[in-house]
């Protein structure tokens, strides 16, 4: 009987049932962090698309290769953001997971969609988007009408191009950029708000 494919099939199992305990039991007994199934599928993969960010935690300090793929070509990112698992994006981001810069764009344009405050900041701390890229403009005008006022001023700071928000967008902007600074009673919040943008 192979004992090391039953426990690479336990391993996958686990990390798909997000069954912790099994999971810490198997690998502390030795099976193997990067262990893959008939499809090419590692533990993180199957964490990452069923969403179980603890388990991704237990992996990635287990030294699992964050950019192992599967053999259709997938690996655990292209799983977590099909899933919508921010949470695990931004983990596997620092994981130093392999990302381009379309790819960020990607996710770029989500984390703004769903106000993710986190996954935006992770995304920007990778420094693959250039200030003044178009895809921060874009995504500074999703965040102005979404409302999120927290990732406009991020996407300010990064080096969104604020000459682009006109009309109704540049009101809301900064009425926004005044209630945090005003909220937060902090002075320099203020200074965030772009010199060609009027409050009115």
């Amino acid at each position: 009987m192979d004992n090391t494919r039953d426990d690479s099939e336990a391993l996958i199992h686990a990390a798909e049932k997000g069954d912790v305990r099994l999971l810490s039991i198997l690998l502390d007994e030795g099976a193997k962090v990067d262990a893959r199934d008939m499809w090419g599928f590692t533990p993180l993969m199957a964490a990452a698309r069923e969403g179980h960010s603890e388990i991704v935690r237990i992996l990635l300090n287990h030294g699992a290769d964050v950019n192992a793929t599967c053999n259709a070509g997938w690996d655990s990112l292209v799983r977590a953001a099909e899933r919508g698992a921010s949470e695990i994006v931004s983990l596997l981001l620092k994981a130093s997971a392999n990302v381009d810069s379309k790819t960020i764009s990607t996710f770029l344009n989500y984390g703004v969609e769903m106000g993710n405050y986190q996954l935006v900041m992770d995304l920007l701390e990778l420094r693959k988007i250039n200030s003044g890229d178009e895809i921060l403009s874009t995504s500074l005008k999703v965040a102005i009408n979404k409302g999120h006022t927290e990732i406009a001023m991020l996407l300010l700071d990064a080096g969104a191009d604020s000459e682009a928000i006109t009309g109704t967008l540049q009101k809301a902007l900064v009425g926004a950029l005044v209630a945090v600074s005003c909220k937060n009673s902090r002075p320099e919040t203020a200074q965030t708000v772009p010199n060609n943008l009027e409050v009115v």
